[in-house]
């Protein structure tokens, strides 16, 4: 589980991991100049956060066919990562349908990256799509870990052991519920679903939950506790869990990009001419440029991934496509490698009668001293779980101030390693990380 990990100057890492229960990520925003902190009333004691649920159950069968057009190329018809369009990436791809990511994804976190997109990792925003649509197509993603066979075994691992008390579709209303002293939570809730990961469901069904669940990790094997998870998630859904499997549905075939050739122009009905991208290689540690570097243009239209392309870098460091169509509204970038790590430049976005874009690219040479990065700001949040866990959540903001790119020592060792406290278990990183980029250590783990 590992993955090469970069730091560039300037840039900035905002982690967050979790001991004991779960793994989370904030966003840190550097004020803008002039800003002055507001002044807070004394009353105010409880922060106020918008929760991030839908407004329906989502509907993973609607989902699929959006899941076809706008994700399967990228993520592949079963969400390992591998569509036709992924090698084309600088990155690899999340295997979306793997345990590995699944199980430890919020869907709100899910829905929040289908909403805003990862431009870094050029995953465009979906914002065409309305809201529903996006729950749709998240709720569809989550089903790609589990197929029908294993949700009908869960289904009867329900009925023999949860609908009793959580009732046939998961609402509370089991004929034992009534002579409980607690209320059974309603497993159909949006709000949970949108926020508790699969881990968290099978945590509770292995260890139980106070004062009135037992713990079922003797009683089911590790396997069905973890379809289980999945059936009792799915329990939120519009559809039926134990209905037939979505994945059929998704496997229809991927639109294909009309005119989109390795090293060709595309043709669109949108186009307001052509144009020239353009743009310099700068060796930002002061260090001299390869002679051979070859520079990869990518542009997106309508948040699809429309046209790639390459081209060699000139004696004079810089580098030129030509007769790029450039429709109002697309998007470009441009990369290149060096010394085994890959560099981008901004993004260029075509307006009303642009016929050039500048988009020069800063690359670093690579060090394995990790003396330039430090630790710039660290929270902490505890969180009591129950009386015998404590969360603890870790913020870090982690800068390289020096001239180069941090990369590790050895081929598959993490660039940096992060000490968790004896005694710490369970743990989990945030949803927009891939799971392949960290790696256990005897400490703690590496990134």
């Amino acid at each position: 589980m590992m993955m090469k990990f970069r730091l560039i100057i300037s840039s900035l890492l905002i982690l967050i991991f979790t001991t004991a229960c779960n793994f989370s990520l904030a966003a840190d925003v550097t004020p803008p100049p002039g800003y002055q902190q507001p002044t807070i009333d004394a009353s105010q004691t409880t922060p106020v956060a918008r929760a991030i649920y839908p407004p329906l159950p989502p509907n993973p069968e609607a989902g699929a066919a959006i899941y076809a057009e706008k994700c399967a190329p990228c993520h592949g018809t079963t969400g390992l990562g591998n569509g036709p369009r992924a090698a084309e990436l600088p990155n690899p791809v999340p295997a979306l349908g793997s345990p590995e990511v699944s199980r430890f994804a919020k869907p709100a976190d899910w829905y929040t990256s289908v909403t805003n997109g990862n431009l870094e990792r050029f995953m465009p925003p979906f914002n065409s799509l309305t809201e529903r649509q996006r729950w749709d197509v998240v709720g569809y993603a989550l089903t790609l870990n589990s197929s029908s066979d294993e949700l009908a075994e869960a289904a009867e691992n329900y009925q023999e052991n949860c609908a009793s008390c959580h009732g046939n579709t998961g609402k509370g209303d089991g004929p034992q519920s009534a002579m409980l002293e607690t209320a059974i939570p309603d497993l159909t809730s949006l709000p949970d679903l949108a926020n508790n990961s699969l881990q968290e469901l099978y945590s509770a069904i292995s260890e139980g939950v106070s004062p009135g669940m037992p713990a079922f990790g003797e009683l089911l094997s590790e396997t069905e506790r973890w379809t289980l998870s999945e059936y009792v998630r799915n329990l939120a859904f519009a559809a039926a869990p134990q209905g037939e499997s979505m994945q059929e549905t998704a496997a229809t075939p991927i639109p294909e990009q009309a005119g989109i050739e390795a090293s060709a122009t595309v043709t669109t009905t949108t186009s307001t001419g052509t144009g020239i991208i353009l743009g310099s290689i700068t060796n930002a540690s002061g260090g001299s440029m390869p002679d051979s570097l070859e520079i990869s243009l990518h542009a997106f239209q309508d948040m699809t991934l429309v046209y790639s392309n390459t081209t060699q870098i000139l004696p004079d460091g810089t580098y030129r496509f030509e007769n790029v169509e450039m429709p109002e509204g697309r998007i470009f970038f441009t990369t290149t490698e060096f010394q085994d790590m890959i560099y981008r430049s901004e993004r260029g976005d075509a307006i009303e009668g642009t016929t050039e874009l500048d988009l020069p690219i800063k690359v670093y040479e690579s060090t394995t001293d990790p003396a330039s990065v430090s630790v710039d700001r660290l929270h902490l949040f505890p969180e009591f779980l129950g009386e015998e866990t404590l969360r603890i959540s870790e913020f870090y903001i982690i800068s390289n101030t020096g001239q180069k790119t941090l990369v590790a020592s050895e081929t598959g060792q993490p660039v940096l390693e992060f000490d968790l406290p004896e005694g710490a278990t369970n743990l989990q990183f945030q949803d927009d990380f891939s799971t392949d980029r960290f790696v256990l250590t005897e400490d703690g783990f590496g990134d």
